[in-house]
Formats: structure tokens, C-alpha cells, sequence
């Protein structure tokens, strides 16, 4: 399985958010950018009519392709932490995340953005979405994944400022190769997705969220 593909190990300092919140240090799970979805976009579970759509983000932005029932099984057994979100108008799916619920944490299996909607902050509202489910429905203080080696560098930033940090390195995991991270970070007995001032990151000014940009372009 892998999530968006993830690079280097991810450290970052522990300083106080200029918001007013509280900075995790390295290794425990926090608010990237902001948990305010943008206007015009809906986050939802998905469902089974959602599996096409699905499958054309995931082969087009992660190359992997898994069958049917594969897609099937994490709707149908995981349904609150199988989330979309799209465009609420047009009903288009820009983005979505698979997890599961392992016997001693939680796992981010797949993780995918139309690239035309990338950099836009999606990702980590879905990644947010998720781990509030795995805390507060399944009571899980972790939180992990599996992620390539080679990523971009946006992306890279994104599991960095969330604080995930590399656990170990898997030589070879993926058919083609290539070697893979496991990332994992604790999750917070307070972490709800509507509670921005709980371990909220400094703001990133080159990876902030461009309000005009997000529609219909």
C-alpha cells in the first residue's frame, strides 16, 4: 500500500504558533495550514459509485492500480475514514483518502489529489478528517503509513509540518524497486478536526493556501 509519496526524514522544531496555539514537537500529529475547508468544496465519506473516480486519481497520481474488491473492502469495512472531498457544484472528486484500523494504530493506506488541485492544502484536510475519526471513534494514539522515498517537495512539507517522522526503511518494498518510509507521528487525546488552536504549526509561507485560486480554474 502507499500514501502520497513521501521523501527524507521529517523533523521540525518545537516553537510556539504565532496563532496562539501550542507546537507539537516532532512526532505528534497537528493542524497543517488550516482545518477551514474551502469554500466551494464538501468533504464526505465515500461510497461505492465514488470507485471509477477513485481508481483514475490513484493510477494517474500514485501509478498503482488494485482491483475492485480491493477499493470495495475499505469502503465498505472502513466507511468514516474512506473520505472524499470535491467540488460541491459540479460533484467532481479532487481528492480522497483510504485508512485503516490496525491493533495498535492507525493506517493512512492511500492518499491521492488531482494534480490540477494539488499544493491547495486538500491533502492535509483529508489526512485531519481521517485522524479525528482514528482518535475519537477509535480511540488510536497513532498514526501511520507507508511512502516511496521520491516525492515532491510539497508533499515532503506537508507530512513534515503534520509531524510525522521517518520510523524505519523498508529496502525494496515496492514491486518496481523502490524503497519505502514508514512515518508516524501520535495523535493527541485532544485532536478533534474543528479545534484549530491544538498543536497548530507556524505558518509556512511558501506552501500557504491561495483562497483565489481554488475554483474553477
Amino acid at each position: 500500500f502507499s500514501a502520497v509519496v513521501v521523501g527524507t526524514a521529517l523533523l521540525v522544531s518545537a516553537t510556539a504558533a504565532e496563532s496562539g496555539g501550542v507546537l507539537a514537537p516532532s512526532g505528534v500529529f497537528r493542524y497543517f495550514r488550516t482545518n477551514t475547508i474551502p469554500p466551494g468544496l464538501h468533504l464526505r465519506p465515500a461510497e461505492l459509485l465514488d470507485i471509477p473516480r477513485l481508481r483514475e486519481i490513484n493510477e494517474r497520481e500514485l501509478k498503482e492500480h488494485y482491483r475492485q474488491c480491493w477499493w470495495e473492502e475499505y469502503i465498505l469495512s472502513e466507511p468514516e475514514l474512506t473520505q472524499v472531498i470535491e467540488d460541491a457544484r459540479t460533484k467532481k472528486i479532487l481528492g480522497y483518502i483510504l485508512a485503516a484500523i490496525r491493533p495498535n494504530c492507525g493506517e493512512i493506506v492511500s492518499l491521492a489529489v488531482d494534480w490540477r488541485w494539488q499544493r491547495r492544502g486538500l491533502g492535509g484536510l483529508l489526512i485531519q478528517r481521517c485522524v479525528e475519526e482514528m482518535r475519537q471513534r477509535h480511540n488510536r494514539s497513532r498514526v501511520m503509513l507507508y511512502a516511496r522515498t521520491r516525492t515532491r517537495p510539497w508533499v515532503n512539507r506537508m507530512y513534515r509540518n503534520m509531524g510525522f517522522v521517518r520510523a524505519s526503511l523498508l529496502e525494496k518494498y515496492y514491486a518496481d524497486g523502490e524503497d519505502a518510509e514508514i512515518l508516524e507521528c501520535s495523535i493527541p487525546d485532544c485532536y478533534t478536526f474543528d479545534s484549530p488552536n491544538n498543536y497548530r504549526p507556524v505558518p509556512d509561507p511558501g506552501a500557504l493556501l491561495d483562497q483565489n485560486e481554488l475554483l474553477h480554474n
